[in-house]
């Protein structure tokens, strides 16, 4: 008679419950989920419920890796255990396709991927469930600019959770696998590993993904966020956004910019060069909030004109009562009013700052004319590329 994995399941398959020893196939783990370019406000709820969501536990939602990017991966198990389990430590490797995966080959610092370590600090997530729950990585890994495996192959995903102790075991007794029937029996006993083969896309890949960290020490504060560019091809594209949720109730955004297409000049077409840029979004920002910030740009097969550089700028916005209300300079004097806003609420973009405020009414900040509020720079981080003949 099987036995039930005592601890954090990582499921096999779709059809794994938990029995050991654990049945194939064994490569298409649904717990890890690579997730695109734009990281999750509430990991739990969306990929921690039983069902009822294409995100459910009862779904495969991963989705391709993207070359020359940045890639958010979420990983999910459930306590099949007798107990409740406090920090599970959870780590993430990727491996060259191989037919047979030996753990002296992937399982190194070499292959590993880490969460974001500006939110995080650590080479793994810790995970938490009560018996019979279903828990999910609350801070997404990061892999960020995967090269496109050679011709023919692929890459594998292939995630360990446990105590510490737990961890240790499995690890060493890995390492110390000398043959097939060996690797099988330790694939067999440990229902806290999974393994992913994933397909990795270069279409859409951006020329460059930049990271740069960004920390809101103190209180809730309310930030614009801004890519300023300057000599960009018409038809290219930007994006950007955080690693870690800001999940702070209403008035509390994603902060991620969409993939923001850069529109031609007057009387001008795709291809010609911009002189000038922007696009960004605001959000109240959560207490001592810190993550990575990743911003990206994609030329979309057009050259990029000679001066070309882009700046990604956070400033601070007055909410009319504190020290910052006396500045002499306002929101406009920093973002040109041209500037294409994201508005995460209504998922679209709308162009200028004048009239960008809060159509809900949620935000108590939100004067009723941004453009002249006042505002001070906090931070800013430019990426310039090589001119090109």
């Amino acid at each position: 008679m099987a036995d039930t994995y005592n601890g954090i399941l990582i499921r096999a398959n779709g059809s794994d419950t938990g029995s050991i020893p654990r049945g194939g196939p064994f490569s298409g783990c649904p717990d890890i989920i690579p997730w695109g370019q734009t990281s999750v406000q509430d990991p739990q709820s969306t990929f921690g419920s039983a069902s009822g969501s294409a995100t459910s536990y009862n779904k495969d939602p991963g989705q391709n890796i993207q070359a020359n990017s940045v890639n958010y991966i979420y990983v999910r198990g459930k306590n099949t255990g007798t107990a409740a389990v406090d920090g599970a430590q959870t780590y993430l490797w990727y491996s060259p396709s191989n037919l047979i995966l030996w753990p002296q080959q992937w399982m190194t610092n070499q292959y590993m991927i880490t969460p974001d370590k500006a939110s995080v600090g650590t080479n793994y997530v810790p995970m938490s469930a009560a018996t019979g729950a279903i828990c999910v990585t609350p801070d997404p890994f990061i892999w960020l600019n995967p090269q496109p495996p050679a011709s023919g192959t692929h890459y594998c995903l292939i995630t360990m959770t446990g105590t510490n102790s737990e961890i240790v075991t499995m690890r060493d007794s890995a390492m110390s696998i000398v043959s097939s029937d060996g690797l099988g029996a330790w694939i067999a006993a440990n229902g806290g590993t999974g393994w992913r083969n994933v397909a990795t896309v270069t279409t859409g890949s951006p020329d460059f993904s930049t990271m740069t960290n960004y920390t809101n020490a103190g209180p809730v504060t309310k930030v614009h966020f801004t890519l300023l560019c300057t000599n960009l091809p018409a038809g290219s594209e930007v994006a950007f956004s955080c690693a870690a949720p800001n999940d702070g109730g209403a008035g509390f955004d994603p902060i991620a910019l969409p993939w923001t297409k850069v529109p031609p000049p007057a009387g001008g077409k795709d291809g010609d060069t911009v002189a000038s840029f922007s696009a960004g979004m605001q959000t109240q920002v959560i207490a001592n909030y810190t993550s990575g910030f990743y911003y990206q740009y994609r030329s979309n097969g057009y050259k990029t004109p000679p001066g070309f550089n882009i700046t990604m700028q956070a400033l601070v916005v007055s909410n009319g009562k504190d020290a910052l209300a006396a500045h002499p300079l306002t929101l406009a004097s920093y973002v040109p009013e041209s500037t294409m806003i994201f508005r995460p609420r209504e998922n679209r973009l709308s162009q200028g700052l004048k009239f960008y405020a809060d159509v809900d009414g949620g935000d108590p900040f939100d004067p009723p004319d941004n453009g002249n509020v006042t505002a001070a720079i906090i931070g800013s981080h430019t990426t310039q590329l090589p001119d090109h003949d």
